[in-house]
């Protein structure tokens, strides 16, 4: 019994400290770009390179970009946005009228995040370049964003 009563407590504790972690990556990421429109006032660039963004604090980026709509580029490269950042990055960039670019260079982006941006930017006209270079994307998610160019519209993985 007692094994099992430490057991829950390792677990609970385990449980706390990520949440913990998590409420303070997202604090952390919502200063950083506070900060960045401090110091860049009226810049139409969001740059959060090596920014710690991964699928559970990407939210607050899609928040950022859905109240700022001057926002026509954003660098997201060297995070860990993996395949289940990029379906909800995706997800944004299918209703988004402002972005012209988006940089996702080492992000561990494999077919499934690569099939659901080509998706997206079937249904976007205002992207003009997708920038996925040095991901993990292969033959099936190659396949997906090739189909998914057209005229005006650069990808490049």
């Amino acid at each position: 019994m007692t094994g099992i009563l430490i057991g829950l407590l390792i677990l609970f504790i385990s449980h706390v400290t990520h949440n913990f972690i998590l409420a303070s990556k997202i604090n952390h990421l919502q200063k950083q770009i506070k900060s960045i429109e401090y110091n860049n006032p009226g810049s139409t660039k969001l740059n959060l390179l090596n920014s710690d963004i991964n699928s559970d604090n990407i939210s607050v980026v899609i928040d950022k970009l859905r109240s700022d709509k001057s926002i026509s580029s954003i660098d997201l490269s060297e995070n860990n946005i993996g395949d289940q950042g990029a379906i909800i990055l995706a997800d944004e960039l299918t209703n988004n009228i402002s972005l012209q670019e988006v940089t996702l260079w080492t992000n561990e982006i494999g077919d499934e995040g690569a099939v659901a941006l080509a998706k997206a930017i079937q249904a976007n006209r205002t992207l003009k370049i997708l920038d996925l270079t040095n991901n993990k994307i292969g033959f099936k998610g190659a396949e997906a964003l090739e189909e998914a160019k057209r005229e005006g519209l650069e990808i490049y993985y």
